[in-house]
């Protein structure tokens, strides 16, 4: 099973995102948070294989969480979703290890099978 958390402010859109990934036989959804700050928390708690997470969120921001997280524990996969391509924010996802990079309104047409990427890329960090 891929493990995966989900962060974003908006309770629909999460609620969306997880019914997107659960028509997934092998995706578990194993925590939601509503804000940076819980984001971070929630990953260093669970350790989800990925994190899917908004980079526009209020308390602490995507980039920051990733940033943190990329301290913290660097084997989470980090797909960030964002409403909108801001080029100064792509730009600022650049510098992190950001493993993919999605606009929400191609989510559902894309999520799962970029889940199902970021697991694999994950699985072979560990079998070398």
């Amino acid at each position: 099973m891929i493990r995966v958390a989900l962060a974003d402010d908006h309770s629909g859109i999460r609620t969306a995102i997880r019914c997107l990934l659960e028509h997934s036989a092998d995706i578990i959804v194993v925590g939601e948070a509503d804000n940076g700050k819980a984001a971070l928390r929630m990953a260093q708690e669970l350790s989800p294989d990925i994190l899917v997470l908004d980079i526009d969120m209020p308390g602490m921001s995507g980039l920051e969480v990733i940033q943190q997280l990329n301290l913290l524990d660097p084997s989470i996969r980090v797909l960030v979703l964002s409403a909108y391509a801001d080029y100064y924010q792509m730009s600022d996802l650049a510098t992190t290890k950001v493993a993919k990079y999605m606009e929400k309104k191609d989510a559902h047409i894309f999520l799962v099978d970029g889940v199902h990427e970021l697991a694999r890329d994950r699985q072979h960090l560990y079998t070398h």
